[in-house]
Order: C-alpha cells, then sequence, then structure tokens
C-alpha cells in the first residue's frame, strides 16, 4: 500500500485500482497533479511529487520533512500532494527515476 501526504499532514492508505499493476499513471496524475516527478529515497522507495511550480501549491511540511532526512538536503521541499511508495507499488515502465537527492 502507498501513502497519500496531504498539505494538512493527514495521510491516506492507497490501493491500486489493478493490483499486479501497481498504480498507473493515470492513478498518480489524480492524486498529486498532471506532472509527476518521481524522487527516488533509497533503493525500495520513492516520492511522487507535482513538479509543476507555475500554480505554486502549499508547503507540504510531513513530505517535506520525509524528503530532507532522506536526502540530508535542508533546502529540499515539496509543494502540495505528495504519495510515497515503494518501487513495486507504483508502474513506472519506461520512466526514469530522479536520481537520490534530486528535487
Amino acid at each position: 500500500m502507498a501513502t497519500l501526504i496531504r498539505v494538512d499532514g493527514t495521510e491516506i492508505e492507497i490501493y491500486p485500482f489493478n493490483a499486479e499493476k501497481g498504480l498507473l499513471p493515470d492513478e498518480m496524475f489524480s492524486l498529486v497533479g498532471q506532472t509527476l516527478k518521481l524522487i527516488r529515497l533509497n533503493q525500495q522507495s520513492v516520492i511522487v511529487v507535482n513538479s509543476d511550480t507555475i500554480a505554486p501549491e502549499p508547503k507540504n511540511y510531513r513530505a517535506t520533512k520525509l524528503l530532507q532526512f532522506f536526502t540530508g538536503d535542508r533546502q529540499d521541499e515539496v509543494r502540495g500532494t505528495a504519495l510515497l511508495a515503494t518501487r513495486e507499488e507504483i508502474h513506472v515502465e519506461n520512466w526514469t527515476l530522479a536520481p537520490f537527492g534530486d528535487c
């Protein structure tokens, strides 16, 4: 199960429509926005954020603290809703993950 982290700090367990394939891009679009950025936190985990900066979203303090913990960079910040998942929980065929700590 993946975890949706809202800007108010609440967390919701997210299950994909098709458990065998994992969360598909369309499902992630509906959760975090149309411009997805997958940031690798470690070998197993990624955080999916909306990388669209044209319409700034409120800062997501919970997701920001999580990202900073893994990257060690206090400048990293997450705006808007974020999705925390393992690589197995999302369908990332032909996608490139941002390198560890690259925001």
